[in-house]
């Protein structure tokens, strides 16, 4: 009987103290990400941030990552709450949902993608310098446009 007295003394004193310490915390900058060139309703819209040159494009070392399903849209907005910063931000098309960007046996892209700053390379992997924007903003837009690789 103890045990639940102090259960119902603590979730009512935390239930006081909750909104004193969340008025406290600052609220973290806010990164807008509009993906726009959505052509099919299949699959999903995956968009990752890379906050360090060694990790740019490696498989799972992005700093954030979401998705969203394409739907019947032809952009869709993924927001991120993160510190200002350097980033790169990427995003494809998972028309198969299969959570990875499909290759040939080229290693060339199969599936539309896009890369912070529009950089439109061709024969090579971008780079971190390449792609990265200062964010700097309390909020910021992030605009990226899917493309396939043969239309760059």
């Amino acid at each position: 009987m103890l045990k639940y007295g102090l259960f119902i003394f603590w979730w009512s004193a935390s239930s006081f103290l909750m909104p004193e310490i969340n008025k406290n915390k600052k609220a973290l900058p806010m990164m807008h990400v509009i993906v726009s060139g959505i052509a099919t309703n299949a699959g999903s819209v995956r968009v990752a941030i890379y906050d360090r040159a060694e990790n740019f494009l490696q498989t799972k070392k992005y700093t954030y990552t979401k998705s969203l399903a394409a739907g019947n849209n032809a952009s869709v907005q993924l927001d991120f709450d993160i510190p200002n910063g350097d980033y790169a931000v990427t995003a494809y098309h998972d028309i198969n949902d299969d959570h990875h960007l499909d290759q040939n046996y080229m290693g060339i892209p199969t599936e539309p993608y896009a890369l912070s700053n529009n950089v439109n390379v061709k024969w090579r992997r971008p780079t971190f310098n390449e792609t990265k924007i200062s964010f700097n903003q309390p909020e910021q837009t992030i605009y990226l446009q899917l493309k396939k690789w043969k239309e760059r």
